[in-house]
């Protein structure tokens, strides 16, 4: 299916601050009355559609029905609505991608002739590895006495978040896989308030005693990635990064998409863990081991690697 024809719908939820297209679908859900999630998502969609991409970085098919959705709201503009409430703005973190980014400059959504230049950016890569649905217990608890409900936010669902940037406590993990959720939805004030008192955190690709003996370092990462949700197209996304590593790490030659690993792990050993530049500085996908390529740094990487470098995100970007 190549277009999607949604039905009009009565109503739209009002999506909260930080909230995700699958958190506000699955609060339309419950809204709906509908008594099965496939007549909602015919409704939605027109179709048969997967709810997975929803959550960070939907589908172009997906994006082709916010105006529809977003019809009743004629203040927002449905550009607008993707910028907060899907995690477009990190696709400027890969260079090959960057052309999804610069899609959106634009005043509209892209044509189907443009579809061709959407590039390869699959949610995965900027996805917490944990695969499941996540959440701030402290977030939670201030979305019910706020808003009477609690919500699915983007943050804690991204790739090196271990703690709220706000909170600074753990993120936690709920047992909803990503692939669990493809042609069903789990409204967050349902699944959390079911939870038992203690929930399990994820497993991580650091070692868990790495992320509580370095917790202030993880949360500037995740203030980081925050901010970079927030800001990184204003600062042409992965070009920004790679000057001012450049610079902040004493490297002439601007042409340089790399940079040794012997000079940049000397330069962070002083101050950091050996097992966390050990982490930062792998690249599975690397051809040449002895060089780091900052240009295929995952998420979780350059939040660490700015983090290091810097005191603040806004320092480092100044």
């Amino acid at each position: 299916m190549d277009t999607y024809n949604p039905q009009k719908l009565p109503f739209f939820p009002r999506p909260y601050p930080g909230e995700s297209l699958y958190s506000v679908l699955c609060r339309y859900h419950v809204r709906s009355g509908n008594a099965t999630a496939a007549k909602t998502i015919r409704q939605l969609f027109g179709g048969y559609a997967s709810l997975s991409s929803t959550l960070l970085l939907p589908s172009m098919q997906t994006l082709s029905c916010f105006e529809s959705w977003t019809s009743e709201y004629p203040e927002k503009k449905h550009l607008d609505y993707i910028w907060k409430h899907t995690a477009f703005s990190l696709c400027s973190l890969h260079e090959y991608s960057f052309y999804r980014f610069l899609i959106f400059e634009r005043d509209s959504l892209p044509s189907k002739s443009q579809r061709k230049m959407w590039g390869v950016f699959q949610q995965s890569t900027i996805q917490h590895s944990s695969q499941k649905l996540r959440f701030c217990p402290v977030c939670a608890t201030e979305q019910k006495k706020i808003y009477g409900e609690a919500y699915w936010q983007i943050i804690p669902q991204l790739d090196g978040v271990e703690y709220c940037p706000f909170h600074h406590v753990r993120i936690l993990s709920s047992p909803i896989h990503v692939r669990g959720f493809r042609y069903s939805f789990f409204p967050a004030d349902t699944v959390i308030s079911s939870l038992p008192g203690e929930t399990t955190i994820p497993v991580t690709p650091i070692p868990y005693s790495e992320i509580q003996s370095h917790s202030d370092l993880f949360i500037s990462m995740a203030e980081c990635i925050q901010y970079m949700w927030e800001h990184l197209p204003e600062h042409s996304g992965i070009w920004s990064l790679l000057r001012r590593y450049r610079l902040l790490l004493s490297v002439s030659n601007e042409k340089d998409l790399w940079l040794s690993t012997q000079n940049v792990k000397g330069q962070l050993l002083a101050q950091n863990h050996p097992k966390l530049v050990d982490w930062l500085l792998s690249q599975s996908d690397s051809v040449e081991k002895r060089y780091v390529y900052f240009n295929n740094f995952s998420l979780a990487r350059h939040a660490m690697l700015i983090s290091m470098l810097s005191n603040s995100p806004e320092e480092f970007f100044s």
